[in-house]
């Protein structure tokens, strides 16, 4: 595997004419713009091999129209590559068995290496090793050209070549050990000696990028996802599980391995086998942070409302859903895929301070970053349905922009970085003679994910402000509060600071006060049932706004999507998108808050967000002394429709559970959430397992602790590799305890 990472950055070959860099870079691409983040079909080319894949395109080649030809001879061009690539290993091999440094056995092995290689440049694998051999040699070399890409589902993928009669299962656990490790060997444990590779226009999400996102929070995450376990993809009526040995021993490989990646995601459903629960239970506690853990029944009917008029998702594609480099769920070798953010508590500021953001208010943007429209000033909200209406303007008016600005760029990844190897893996391309950057892909996944939901929902002042028994303070005194960072910044104009100390103090002091009275309020994710109506209602209103925005799209909008429906658009096969709204801060809790002010839940301004769909973590700016509450309690808070189903492209809630967290219990509660038979919301649930004492310990230690890992929100990390602030806010994550 290349040192290459989402944080790291990459390096690829490079090959712009000097008449190019400039109209690339005002693009925002470079030759490294290629995104992957999406999951192949390995088993295209396991089916059939290498020299049957090619030969596949050259056919096609040689009758293929015109404008089709330059995408066929990129395909073949980078599947030659790839044979040389796997040459080049085989001559090594070869070439280390004539030294004398090694022993007869090391030879022998040496030279297998050679003869299993030289078959798999042109033929298919006939074996488990043979298969996972060449799998492996297709991810790294899509990674080394610069599509980092996930596995997909690897017990799905490898079961036609498993044969315990040939392949014992000890040897068949040993051989996805070593593929465990090998997917792991780059990982950067002291963050100290992490390099920086990115440039404008690499790993371009929304077909453009600046280069510039929360890099040191990504820094050993390399999209390396593996999913097991789910229903199998076919159109039946009843699904049938798709779990088999495999499935198994990809869960022992995950306990046994103690590293960050693969990350290792579990598709639940109801009637799961009871040994697959017991080992997912072992790995969990067992201190990974793997598996997470997906819901078939919930996230399947999800993918397939998710689907366009003119482009419905079939039951067969739903069930093939497969993680890509986090865990948002992808139609796995069918869809190309680009998504953003939107911010929820910037949302909310935008409601409460005329559609400004007031992190940034003072001397010099006075009430704040002008970014919306100028919406009521707070005197005049005067009920709380008032400033939900509000809200969700400043919401739509927000979704709409960020569609604009993707969807503007749709296309330009053809012209400047196109992705021929990854093509050949994904299903409607060689079909249509067009890359995946060009249209190619059967289905067009865009994803909406929204941020700081947690937060958002403690921070809508129903009780703080509009409860005509229990209200604290009026709106527009509780803004010059967020605005002063609850007291901790007194600063110009909303305070005077000819007023002196004294005044300042005693004001602060009000603000402070306030801020007290305001972390003390009921919190979602704690089984209140008036806040997770509130949530409710959110997530309601997100997955519509989402999905609304783009099938019944705004003017200007409605004039980008038509152009691209009728460029991309074949005959008998219609262009539209997929859209997945979903919860994602990923690892972005951290550098995403940078920009937002303080919170009516008690948050200071920049400070941490909540990491995905979980509940808010304490104060930063506090001693770590986290909130615990009972799972089951907790985790009826999330059971919704609009958040079970309506949220497609993942609801998680980053769970954080003691040490000493029974087994049993654990498998109880894994095993009633598979089977629905207790009210557990959520369609991804993810398990981190470490005590306070021990992330401390970490932080003062790290050569003693160098294996503890946690969930981040996107991927499971080295907790002694996290910068400071990542590390403070996991400390202060919520506790799930048991019954």
């Amino acid at each position: 595997m290349p040192r290459f990472s989402l944080g790291v950055g990459k390096y690829v070959m490079p090959y712009s004419r000097e008449e190019e860099e400039f109209p690339w870079f005002m693009k925002g691409l470079n030759e490294g713009g290629a995104m992957g983040h999406i999951v192949p079909d390995h088993g295209i080319v396991l089916a059939v091999g290498l020299g049957v894949l090619k030969n596949q395109h050259q056919m096609l080649y040689a009758r293929a129209p015109r404008e089709q030809k330059d995408f066929y001879q990129s395909v073949i061009l980078a599947l030659e590559g790839v044979q040389e690539y796997i040459e080049s290993f085989a001559n090594l091999a070869e070439q280390l068995a004539q030294k004398e440094e090694y022993t007869a056995e090391e030879k022998q092995n040496l030279r297998r290496i050679n003869a299993r290689l030289l078959k798999l440049k042109t033929g298919a694998p006939s074996n488990m090793l043979e298969a996972v051999q060449l799998l492996f040699l297709m991810h790294c070399s899509m990674h080394l050209i610069g599509n980092p890409v996930a596995i997909g589902r690897l017990d799905v993928l490898l079961s036609p070549f498993y044969d315990e009669t040939t392949t014992p299962e000890a040897e068949a656990q040993e051989i996805l050990d070593c593929l465990w490790i090998k997917l792991s060997e780059r990982v950067v444990i002291n963050r100290h000696f992490t390099p920086d590779l990115h440039d404008r226009g690499s790993t371009s999400v929304m077909y453009a990028a600046t280069g510039n996102f929360g890099q040191g929070s990504a820094v050993n995450q390399w999209v390396q996802q593996i999913t097991v376990g789910g229903y199998q993809a076919n159109d039946d009526v009843t699904p049938t599980t798709a779990c088999n040995k495999l499935t198994l021993l990809c869960l022992k490989s995950s306990r046994r391995i103690p590293t960050n990646a693969p990350c290792l995601s579990l598709r639940l459903h109801k009637n799961m086998p009871e040994n697959i629960l017991q080992e997912a239970t072992r790995a969990l506690l067992s201190g990974g942070a793997h598996p997470i853990l997906m819901h078939d029944d919930r996230l399947v009917p999800s993918l397939m409302n998710s689907g366009s008029p003119d482009v419905p998702v079939s039951l067969a594609a739903a069930r093939n859903y497969a993680c890509d480099g986090c865990y948002e769920p992808m139609i796995a070798g069918e869809t190309e895929f680009a998504f953003g953010i939107i911010i929820l508590l910037n949302i909310l500021e935008m409601t409460l301070n005329e559609g400004t953001l007031y992190a940034d208010s003072g001397s010099v943007y006075l009430r704040g970053l002008k970014v919306s429209y100028p919406s009521p000033h707070s005197s005049q909200i005067k009920t709380f349905d008032q400033l939900k209406e509000i809200f969700l303007k400043h919401l739509r008016i927000q979704t709409a922009q960020f569609y604009i600005t993707i969807l503007s760029n749709y296309g330009n990844l053809w012209d400047i970085c196109p992705s021929p190897l990854l093509s050949s893996l994904i299903h409607g391309c060689k079909e249509s003679g067009r890359d995946l950057s060009n249209g190619g892909s059967n289905y067009h996944a865009l994803a909406m994910m929204y941020v700081s939901a947690s937060n958002t929902i403690d921070s809508l002042v129903k009780k703080l402000v509009f409860d005509p028994d229990e209200s604290l303070t009026t709106l527009p005194q509780l803004l010059e509060a967020l605005k002063l960072d609850w007291g901790f910044e007194m600063r110009e104009p909303f305070f005077d600071e000819r007023a002196g100390e004294v005044r300042e103090d005693a004001n602060a002091a009000t603000y402070k006060t306030l801020r007290k009275k305001a972390l003390t309020l009921p919190r979602f994710g704690r089984g209140n049932p008036e806040v997770d109506e509130i949530a409710n209602w959110l997530m309601e209103n997100v997955v519509s706004i989402a999905k609304d925005t783009i099938h019944h799209p705004p003017s200007v909008l409605d004039g980008i999507i038509s152009g691209i429906k009728e460029k991309y658009s074949l005959p008998g096969r219609p262009f539209g998108f997929v859209v997945e709204p979903g919860i994602g801060t990923f690892e972005g809790y951290v550098p995403q808050a940078l920009g937002t002010g303080a919170s009516a839940d008690g948050r200071r301004s920049r400070q941490p967000f909540a990491s995905d769909l979980s509940p808010s973590p304490a104060p930063q700016d506090k001693t770590a002394q986290p909130a615990s509450v009972n799972i089951y309690q907790a985790m009826r808070s999330f059971d919704y429709d609009s958040i079970n189903i309506g949220l497609s492209n993942g609801s998680p809630v980053d769970m954080n559970v003691s040490e000493d967290f029974p087994e049993a219990k654990l498998h109880e509660f894994i095993r009633h959430y598979a089977n629905r038979t207790k009210p557990i919301g959520s369609n991804l649930i993810t398990v981190t397992c470490a005590n306070l004492e021990t992330y401390q310990k970490a932080v003062d230690e790290p050569e003693r602790y160098d294996l503890v890992r946690v969930r981040t929100g996107g991927w499971s990390e080295h907790y002694v590799a996290m910068f400071p602030a990542h590390q403070e806010q996991h400390q202060r994550r919520v506790v799930f305890t048991p019954l």
